[in-house]
């Protein structure tokens, strides 16, 4: 923020080098966490997991980074993809599992190579949320003074197309779903009927 206040990115680098018929990137992100990836530059469907994923976009609109190999922090017991999604001027980082952006990859990013991933290989702490970091770039008027802008979170309208391409939803019963008689439970019903009715398979589940 020396030269430019408006500069949010922190001390970060990453290197890129051609190495063959491969793309190596290293660097090392601005929490000082290692992170890198190997991508074969005339076949991706030679990729391996986790490198695979990158440059891959999920269905929240965010982009695959780069990996963050296992053991490269105290709290990085495997590896993990680094995800970003910027809008306006804000840009939201994930370190995300692999097995979660494996499920939630954009439809036409998941192919060139086997994406699956089997129910009895995951975890509940591999589904979970990880810390999220923000990165804020306001504008500035001509007086130098910020512009606050004011933006309303919304169902993706690319992840509203992604969810009504499922052939399967699974619904966990509790919150509103045990609360039809409310103005949220009767939407969630009229909705969970709108998708019966369109022949998809309807799954509930309970501890």
């Amino acid at each position: 923020k020396v030269f430019n206040p408006l500069n949010n990115r922190g001390i970060a680098i990453s290197i890129v080098r051609l190495h063959g018929e491969h793309v190596v990137i290293e660097g090392e992100t601005n929490e000082g966490q290692q992170h890198g990836c190997k991508l074969n530059r005339q076949d991706m469907s030679k990729d391996e997991l986790p490198d695979a994923l990158v440059g891959r976009q999920l269905v929240n609109r965010a982009w695959v980074k780069s990996v963050i190999p296992k053991g490269s922090g105290p709290n990085e017991e495997e590896a993990k993809v680094i995800v970003a999604v910027g809008r306006g001027f804000n840009v939201t980082v994930e370190a995300m599992s692999i097995q979660r952006a494996c499920m939630n990859l954009v439809s036409e990013y998941a192919t060139g190579r086997d994406f699956l991933v089997k129910v009895k290989d995951v975890q509940p702490r591999q589904l979970l949320e990880s810390r999220k970091t923000f990165e804020v770039c306001h504008a500035e008027t001509t007086d130098g003074s910020p512009v606050r802008k004011t933006r309303t979170l919304r169902f993706e309208e690319k992840a509203l197309q992604e969810f009504d391409k499922a052939e399967t939803y699974v619904f966990s019963f509790n919150g509103v779903l045990m609360k039809p008689d409310t103005e949220m439970g009767k939407q969630i019903v009229q909705n969970v009927n709108r998708i019966i009715d369109d022949k998809k398979r309807v799954v509930f589940i309970t501890n």
